[in-house]
């Protein structure tokens, strides 16, 4: 694979900051200069971060229902819950979906839809409708099989 290289951005390494050039090839960064070069993509002096990693969110479920009595459909907020975490920085997150609810009479999302919400990621993941890598997690609540 050919090397790229992106010059004239902000670099933020382990103990500084620098407008620089930074070389990447087959994924893997080869170089990192300080200062700007004539070739490869020119940032501007814009900021070139890593993407970010969301460990535990919860906002899938807040885009199916962003407030009582409102559900939009699962697949078209999926989608939006994605370009959400892209759009902050995100690149690799964990979907926290709960299976379960503190109180199972409740007409819960939580508790009808869990199901609807792991097939729109792992669908939408494999049909490439996501810019951000999406993985499951699945969590118990431990109070809903004790009421």
């Amino acid at each position: 694979m050919q090397e790229k290289i992106y010059t004239n951005y902000r670099l933020l390494l382990p103990h500084e900051e620098i407008l620089g050039t930074i070389a990447i090839k087959d994924g893997i960064i080869t170089d990192i200069q300080p200062g700007v070069v004539s070739q490869g993509q020119n940032g501007d002096g814009n900021y070139l971060l890593p993407g970010l990693i969301e460990l535990h969110t919860d906002n899938l479920e807040k885009c199916v229902s962003p407030r009582p009595g409102v559900r939009f459909p699962i697949e078209l907020a999926a989608v939006n819950h994605d370009r959400d975490l892209i759009s902050s920085g995100i690149t690799t997150v964990c979907d926290a979906i709960a299976i379960g609810d503190v109180n199972p009479k409740d007409d819960s999302l939580r508790i009808h839809h869990y199901g609807e919400m792991i097939d729109a990621i792992a669908e939408g993941q494999a049909a490439g409708r996501f810019s951000t890598s999406h993985y499951l997690h699945l969590s118990c609540e431990l109070g809903y099989g004790l009421l």
